[in-house]
């Protein structure tokens, strides 16, 4: 030899170190994915389950099936949401010069919001769709879905929520705050 006993210890020291630390890389590597993969089957699985947001997690309410997630009685819902709207608009006529705003039900499926020289908001059922339709003074026109486990009208689009829309637009173009 060209290494005394001391240092044939520590160079055997040192490649089982390395061999150590190279399997231990391996394991976290392995533990690592396989936690990662636990992970996402968790959340598809919590997702699938509840259909609902998640601390970050939006599942886009096109995606969902509409047998599990949208409510069969939409019909009962949009009258509903149209009589709530209706009454929430009502209280913000006073803050507004006369001719600006108004609200008007139609048969049992429809609303106008009249907002003078500004257009009108159109709501109304159709059941053929189980839909709810928003015609804004943009030419805009919006499909809603009733989402029966969060209990709001969602755009089939892109998952705004009918009720934020609305109380948006109002609170911009009229004076006061929608109550509903």
């Amino acid at each position: 030899g060209a290494f005394s006993p001391p240092a044939r210890v520590h160079a055997a020291r040192l490649r089982y170190s390395q061999t150590r630390r190279v399997a231990n890389t391996f394991q976290t590597q392995k533990f690592r994915a396989r936690f990662l993969l636990l992970m996402r089957r968790f959340v598809q699985n919590f997702a699938a389950l509840h259909r609902r947001n998640f601390q970050g997690l939006v599942i886009a309410p096109k995606r969902l099936s509409h047998g599990s997630c949208f409510d069969p009685n939409a019909s009962q819902k949009a009258e509903a949401t149209l009589t709530a709207i209706k009454a929430g608009v009502e209280p913000m006529i006073e803050f507004n010069p006369k001719g600006t705003l108004g609200v008007e039900r139609g048969d049992g499926k429809s609303l106008c919001i009249d907002l003078g020289a500004d257009g009108q908001y159109n709501l109304s059922f159709e059941s053929e769709t189980s839909s709810l339709l928003l015609r804004s003074p943009e030419a805009f026109v919006h499909e809603y879905k009733y989402d029966r486990l969060n209990e709001r009208w969602v755009s089939h689009a892109d998952g705004h929520i009918l009720q934020e829309l609305l109380a948006r637009d109002l609170i911009k173009l009229r004076n006061g705050i929608p109550q509903f």
